[in-house]
């Protein structure tokens, strides 16, 4: 016979609501939020791929196709970079998510951004539907999941495509939690299928972002503090949770697979050398202040570690902490969901507090997604406490109201205006050095955006700006050599590229650059060198790989060519040069139709490219085919009408076909372009003779001959036309 669920023992606890009617109520309100939320983030989808993004989803190979899974499930997020960056990230979830969506998407950032609106709007839809379980109250629940929605600090996580690492993690942990925390059923259990399908959800979170690693804990604390049932055995509590901590140990099981342990040794924040007590307060007042007051946001601040207890951010970290403390143990016998609030809080806060687990800079505003989630649910349920008192005007009465709806206006008005620094890199640079004017990496975005521009003075003054204030800022340091190069300073290029090579010898661009400097000044070998270490600390460098593929093509070493350039195709697709010199590859060993298909490919991702086209239309007369071969040099032309080569081929192939006009329109061209070119001249002299211009055959052979008394041609042509 079924028995009821027996009372609390402690009968002062408040405990959540274990059943919710089922109201049309319910689903308006999340109706409400999810078009709310979207339509507040919607703008993103006129957004291009920002910050991380090109990295992770564009030059990432895993991103690319489903073909890397096992390399996906068996190494950490960023291994394709190299060992330059060795970050302890195992998220295989989000780079199978990142190929489903370039399979899907192409390269189109407008549904990357969508797909971001969608989970974003589904979390916030989660957080209120949990929000009602644990607190019992639709208006607690309602106004949190608007808050959530309208958060400022959630921008960097909704904003760029990347951001769907926190998206997809929270709606995994939310889901699981829901599901965990679902009514027992008359005999009081859990039902399996609720219990393994919270453990399975968990998994996938834990998949996606290492921050899931929080929820068997809240599990375990909501199960022996939280859920209603009262004194129960041990073991009848853990077998609720037991499937989490199945998979859980399943998480650790494929991460020490993929690392050799539970980390490889990420690379600690330049903050680690300080007080980790003293820099965890400090992140606390930070993200405690952000959270409270969100007029100064930025995607970057370099952290430095405080120097004393009496710096500002760390008071309020310990103001905060102590607020804490009072409001856990005040409502432990009163309110127990605040107290499990806080708790939530500050679990899924706490490991980045800790500098020495984070990369270069230990501050981030994404990692406040999971924790404003509590957050949210407390301030929502501090407002609903306020009640009109007995007796007094409407009027009064409709100040309940007028609170948490004015959060979540300014707080939606802070966030509005926010979006579109994430417009573009060169936007989102500015804003952020605008916020954060020691922001080095973003300091070098901004002179990048300005060397673009052909704004060479401009670019040189935010690279050195940025060295000035971090010397091991690398990408400042190439990218000044490079400005240096294009103003014919190659000298102080190589010196900038040594300098920054010494300061950072795991960074593949600066071999990289150096094996460009060589080749310009035809030291081939030493370029060779150059690429071959750049490709060693970065294995997925495409340009490296194509640059020594074709140094390799032309040391005759064609299989060796060959594995290079598939290599850099592999490592980024749509590389016209690369396929551009698989051409080469195939055309060298007489494989023309696979020569063709990969010119065409070049041509195709780089229309009205010289190389591809010319080298495409003589492989097109090699073949016989000169009709396309025509039409190719024909749209050369139109692409390039400055190509002395690509005129000089056209008139040729022109006068070949019996073509005597265009051949002369083009020739004509081709000398204007060359006066010196005898090889010009010659031609023009042949073309000149099929319509009988003897007098400018004549007049052009002459200019051969000038320009070239030795060449054989010409003289050959000039005595048959003597002769004649």
């Amino acid at each position: 016979m079924a028995t009821a669920p027996r009372a609390p023992v402690n009968s002062s606890v408040q405990w959540p609501s274990q059943t919710e009617p089922v109201r049309p109520g319910i689903a308006w309100s999340v109706i409400i939020l999810v078009a709310f939320s979207s339509l507040l983030y919607m703008v993103t989808m006129q957004h291009a791929f920002v910050g991380d993004d090109t990295f992770l989803i564009l030059r990432n190979p895993r991103s690319l196709s489903f073909q890397y899974l096992r390399e996906v499930f068996s190494g950490g997020m960023w291994d394709f970079w190299g060992p330059q960056l060795r970050l302890s990230y195992y998220r295989p979830l989000i780079l199978v998510t990142y190929s489903l969506e370039r399979s899907l998407f192409g390269v189109n950032a407008a549904w990357f951004h969508l797909v971001n609106v969608i989970l974003n709007s589904t979390v916030v839809a989660l957080v209120y539907l949990l929000g009602r379980r644990l607190w019992g109250s639709g208006r607690v629940a309602l106004w949190s999941a608007l808050l959530f929605a309208a958060l400022p600090v959630h921008v960097e996580n909704v904003a760029p495509a990347t951001g769907i690492t926190d998206l997809e993690c929270a709606a995994f942990f939310l889901a699981a939690f829901q599901v965990y925390t679902r009514p027992l059923n008359e005999s009081g259990l859990l039902p399996r299928r609720a219990a393994w399908g919270a453990g399975a959800l968990f998994f996938l979170a834990a998949l996606a972002k290492e921050a899931a690693l929080a929820l068997p804990v809240l599990a375990v604390f909501y199960e022996h503090f939280l859920r209603q049932g009262g004194p129960e055995k041990f073991s009848r509590r853990l077998a609720r949770y037991a499937p989490m901590l199945f998979f859980l140990a399943l998480y650790f099981a494929l991460r020490i697979h993929a690392f050799g342990g539970l980390t490889k040794g990420s690379a600690a924040s330049a903050a680690a050398s300080g007080s980790l007590v003293l820099s965890g307060l400090d992140l606390t007042g930070q993200y405690a202040r952000v959270l409270v007051w969100p007029l100064h946001l930025a995607l970057y601040r370099a952290f430095r570690p405080p120097e004393s207890w009496w710096d500002p951010d760390v008071l309020l970290g310990v103001g905060g902490l102590i607020l804490a403390g009072v409001a856990f143990g005040y409502f432990w016998n009163r309110r127990r969901i605040v107290s499990f609030s806080v708790f939530w809080f500050f679990l899924t806060l706490g490991p980045v507090l800790n500098v020495r687990w984070l990369p270069r800079t230990a501050y981030g505003e994404r990692f406040l997604y999971l924790p404003s989630v509590a957050f949210c649910w407390m301030v929502a349920a501090a407002t609903a406490q306020l009640r009109a008192p007995k007796g007094r005007s409407p009027l009064l009465g409709s100040l309940v109201w007028v609170l948490p709806l004015g959060l979540v206006a300014m707080a939606a008005l802070r966030t509005g205006l926010r979006l579109p620094d994430w417009r573009d890199d060169e936007t989102l640079a500015a804003a952020t050095v605008r916020e954060a004017p020691d922001a080095a990496p973003y300091i070098v975005n901004l002179g990048v955006a300005h060397a673009r521009r052909g704004e060479h003075d401009s670019a040189r003054r935010e690279f050195i700006a940025a060295l000035a204030l971090d010397r091991r800022e690398t990408e400042a340091a190439v990218n000044l050599a490079i400005v240096l190069l294009a103003d014919g300073h190659p000298e102080g290029a190589r010196a900038e590229l040594e300098r920054a090579g010494a300061a950072n010898p795991l960074s593949a661009e600066v071999p990289y650059n150096l094996g460009l400097l060589d080749m310009e000044q035809g030291k081939y070998a030493q370029a060779r060198e150059r690429f071959e270490r750049a490709i060693e600390l970065d294995p997925n460098y495409a340009e490296a790989l194509n640059n020594l593929g074709l140094l390799l093509l032309g040391s005759g070493e064609i299989a060796r060519a060959h594995a290079m350039l598939e290599r850099s195709l592999l490592a980024k697709p749509d590389f016209a040069d690369a396929h551009n010199n698989l051409g080469l590859v195939f055309k060298q060993i007489g494989d023309l139709r696979r020569a063709e298909s990969e010119f065409e490919r070049a041509l195709e991702l780089a229309p009205g490219s010289e190389r591809p086209a010319l080298n495409l239309a003589e492989v097109c007369e090699l073949q016989g085919n000169s009709t396309k071969a025509l039409e190719v040099y024909r749209a050369a032309v139109r692409a390039r009408p400055d190509s002395a080569l690509a005129q000089f081929r056209l008139g040729t192939l022109a006068l070949h076909l019996g073509r005597g006009p265009e051949a002369i329109a083009a020739l004509e061209r081709a000398v204007a372009l060359r006066p010196n070119s005898a090889a010009g001249h010659t031609q023009l002299a042949r073309a000149y003779l099929v319509i009988g211009d003897r007098q400018a055959a004549e007049r052009e052979l002459r200019a051969a001959l000038l320009a070239s008394p030795q060449d054989e041609q010409a003289r050959t042509v000039m005595r048959l036309l003597q002769a004649h």
